[in-house]
């Protein structure tokens, strides 16, 4: 049976709890866990974000949605309202948040896409979030690493929108989000239990995977930001770990290309090694290197005539 809307930061931020599952409370109160969610729990989130000025509207435009999220609440990784909201439900409750931009996605627009759809939400736009499910899920990390990658992958999830829909407002927080699954990653992949088991094991592969493509996103954003001193320092801390890794080898001979502090020694050494990496067994990895050969052979000729 669906609540009254109560108010959570007076009219800016509203919630109404969906449903009462009486059943799973008993279950978690027999097992002597709280069925509150509370700041520094961990929950498995399902969501959905709608547009509208109405709180009572279900229809609104779409502009975000997410599955299977693994959040720690009170961590300012996800945005206010559904953080704010998680700490007013019990385990296993579905709510609707209504929020306005203060709480929500501000004073800026966040363009979002889904198949062949795609909506801009305007700047200073109130929202609906439809929460259909918040399920507390106990840290395990001190067992096995499966909790940790879980959180690691809505973490990279989370970053990833940030950079898609929220550029270049939310900038900061999606690097901040990816140099803590890279940090996080690397303690893992370094760690005792790896040791123990061997890097053949799958979550070794895994973790790995999850480093690189952090240090990955950490050099894009860098790159994207025309921040090219930053964009190097990251290629290289990734070169460390895979020095062959042609994603990285190639974004930094963009980078030596883009950068206006380059040298032509710097730019050739970076093409270089991009050149040098490439298989050849796959066309795509050869005409890219061959099209950045040729767009600097080009870029020297006019910077010498």
């Amino acid at each position: 049976m669906a609540s009254e809307w109560i108010e959570l930061r007076g009219q800016d931020l509203l919630l109404k709890i969906c449903d009462q599952p009486l059943q799973n409370q008993k279950l978690l109160e027999s097992s002597g866990d709280s069925p509150e969610i509370k700041a520094g729990d961990a929950v498995l989130v399902d969501f959905t974000v709608h547009q509208t000025n109405d709180k009572d509207n279900t229809d609104g435009p779409l502009c975000q949605k997410a599955t299977s999220w693994l959040v720690v609440v009170g961590q300012n990784e996800i945005a206010d309202a559904l953080d704010i909201a998680l700490t007013h439900m019990l385990n296993h409750q579905t709510a609707r948040a209504w929020s306005t931009a203060k709480y929500a996605y501000g004073p800026h627009p966040r363009t979002y896409s889904w198949g062949n759809d795609k909506y801009t939400l305007p700047p200073n736009s109130s929202v609906l979030y439809q929460i259909t499910r918040a399920m507390k899920v106990k840290d395990t990390s001190r067992l096995n690493p499966y909790f940790t990658l879980q959180k690691t992958n809505t973490r990279k999830m989370i970053a990833n929108d940030l950079y898609l829909c929220e550029w270049p407002q939310r900038k900061d927080r999606a690097l901040r989000l990816y140099e803590k699954s890279a940090k996080d990653m690397e303690v893992l992949v370094d760690g005792t239990y790896f040791q123990q088991v061997g890097t053949d094991h799958p979550q070794y592969k895994e973790a790995r995977q999850l480093m690189i493509d952090s240090y990955n996103n950490i050099l894009a954003l860098h790159m994207r930001a025309k921040q090219y001193g930053l964009a190097k320092q990251a290629g290289a801390a990734l070169l460390k770990k895979d020095p062959r890794n042609l994603k990285a080898l190639l974004r930094l001979a963009k980078v030596a290309m883009m950068d206006p502090k380059t040298s032509l020694d710097e730019a050739d050494s970076a093409i270089q090694s991009l050149e040098n990496a490439v298989t050849y067994k796959n066309r795509d990895e050869e005409e890219e290197a061959s099209k950045l050969r040729a767009a600097w052979k080009k870029k020297k000729a006019n910077a010498s005539s």
